[in-house]
């Protein structure tokens, strides 16, 4: 009986951070699957990114949305949009990672 109570008293803290830890990741993979059509091609706003193998969409409330795009292996970047007459207009635009360098002062995983 001790043994299922230590084990009981070990398995509920590391399945809460478990939950914890991972509630990010399924919310960007919901929104992604809810609304990533309609942010597959507005990189193209920056006219300085020519492609992106695949967005995630990490916030979303219908007026504001912040989108992560990758291009493997050469850059990723937030762009943060506003939705405005019916379009989403970008308003913000971060470079994480870029084979020519870095960006300074971002922090990843982004929902730090």
């Amino acid at each position: 009986m001790k043994k299922k109570i230590a084990a009981a008293l070990i398995a509920v803290p590391l399945l809460a951070a478990l939950i914890v830890i991972s509630f990010p990741y399924l919310k960007a993979e919901y929104l992604t699957a809810k609304y990533g059509s309609q942010f597959e091609d507005e990189y193209v706003q920056t006219h300085m990114l020519d492609y992106a193998d695949y967005c995630k969409v990490l916030d979303c409330d219908g007026s504001y949305a912040k989108v992560v795009y990758i291009e493997k292996g050469v850059c990723t970047n937030t762009l943060e949009f506003e939705y405005r007459g019916g379009d989403w207009v970008m308003t913000r635009w971060d470079t994480i990672w870029s084979s020519s360098g870095s960006a300074d002062s971002l922090m990843w995983p982004l929902y730090f």
